[in-house]
């Protein structure tokens, strides 16, 4: 999993990974989207915790704009593996 920053002018990577680690959520690379909002603009996201899953072809296959659970989540990410 990746997990992108896109605001990193208001928190660092390092801060984010400090925050959620305390929870134990480690298991995921952390990136920035410094490039003039890329990240954000592809997939227009307009607001904060959006949760976007792509599978292996680059297409996506969930996506959610509140606080998703495991149960929201792994039918999602399984189709994504698959």
């Amino acid at each position: 999993m990746v997990a992108i920053n896109l605001l990193p002018q208001y928190n660092s990577l390092e801060e984010w990974q400090a925050f959620l680690g305390e929870f134990g959520a480690t298991d995921f690379v952390w990136a920035a989207d410094t490039y003039d909002q890329l990240a954000s603009r592809t997939y227009n996201v307009r607001s904060l915790g959006t949760t976007i899953i792509i599978d292996r072809e680059g297409q996506m296959v969930y996506r959610d704009e509140v606080a998703s659970t495991y149960e929201m989540l792994k039918p999602a990410v399984l189709t994504a593996l698959d």
